[in-house]
């Protein structure tokens, strides 16, 4: 007795059609993983879950949506990343994008996540002649662009909270930096190169010089900033857990200044880094 072909539910016929426009290696290949799983669809050629139209064929028609999606990821990498875009060019930024996102297709319900790992991308891909540790310094700050502006609320804790505590617990207390700060050692210059190409055309690339840079949200706004290496080397102290002073131990040892003056820049820059909000607590 001949099999009777069951009918598609509308949810398999919905998730048939997300799982064809969405399948990374195309809609050819798409069809074939839509088909093989186990609901009414199963077995299916696209023709006969698809009919054409007049003008298009069945594998057009759907291709059309097919683009769209990808067309949009695309779009999306593009708002993420546009100094990357800037500096590599249209055609170069959208291969590289349509070989992430083949890589890495979109798993969340949110786009925001959908960049993540393309600073490991390009590090994994880029040639070494093509500039990949220039292009990774920029990819990472936008990265961390995104992710200051999504990061949790936090309250700062103030300068007069600071003062409050006594003198003698200073240099045994630990810091909480906000989660709304992010800190880079680069290999290149790459905030200013990033300010010139916000400004106007993609800079050229330039040459290799170390660079320390601090982004974070302050009043609802992310900010880049380029800091010294004993202030990243504070910074980062803190957030690894070590003790204030310790931290400012660390810092100084990098610092070109006689001992008196160290102490004397930390409290200066302290003060200014707690008006910036980097600071949302203390354990003492």
């Amino acid at each position: 007795m001949k099999a009777k072909k069951l009918n598609p539910t509308l949810h398999e016929l919905q998730r048939w059609v997300q799982d064809v426009t969405s399948h990374p290696g195309g809609v050819q290949k798409g069809v074939k993983a839509a088909s093989g799983a186990k609901t009414a669809l199963k077995g299916r050629a696209l023709n006969q879950v698809i009919g054409r139209s007049k003008n298009l064929s069945a594998a057009e028609r759907i291709g059309v949506y097919a683009g769209m999606y990808f067309g949009r990821l695309v779009d999306c990498l593009r708002n993420d990343y546009p100094v990357l875009l800037k500096t590599l060019g249209e055609d170069a930024f959208e291969d590289l994008a349509r070989e992430f996102l083949i890589k890495y297709p979109s798993r969340s319900f949110t786009l925001n996540k959908l960049g993540a790992k393309m600073p490991a991308y390009i590090l994994k891909t880029i040639p070494v002649k093509q500039h990949r540790a220039f292009l990774f310094d920029v990819a990472q700050v936008e990265r961390a662009i995104e992710e200051v502006f999504d990061a949790l609320e936090e309250k700062a804790l103030n300068m007069d909270s600071l003062l409050s505590i006594k003198p003698e617990k200073w240099l045994s207390m630990t810091l909480q930096v906000s989660q709304a700060l992010r800190l880079f050692a680069c290999k290149f210059p790459v905030n200013d190169f990033i300010e010139a190409a916000k400004s106007g055309d993609a800079p050229e690339i330039p040459k290799r010089g170390k660079s320390w840079l601090a982004v974070y949200r302050n009043d609802y706004s992310v900010w880049r900033l380029n800091i010294e290496q004993w202030q990243f080397e504070l910074l980062h102290a803190l957030q690894q857990g070590e003790t204030l002073g310790n931290a400012v131990e660390q810092a100084i040892q990098v610092m070109p200044e006689t001992n008196e003056q160290s102490i004397a820049s930390v409290q200066r820059w302290f003060e200014l880094a707690a008006k910036r909000g980097w600071f949302v607590g203390a354990k003492i």
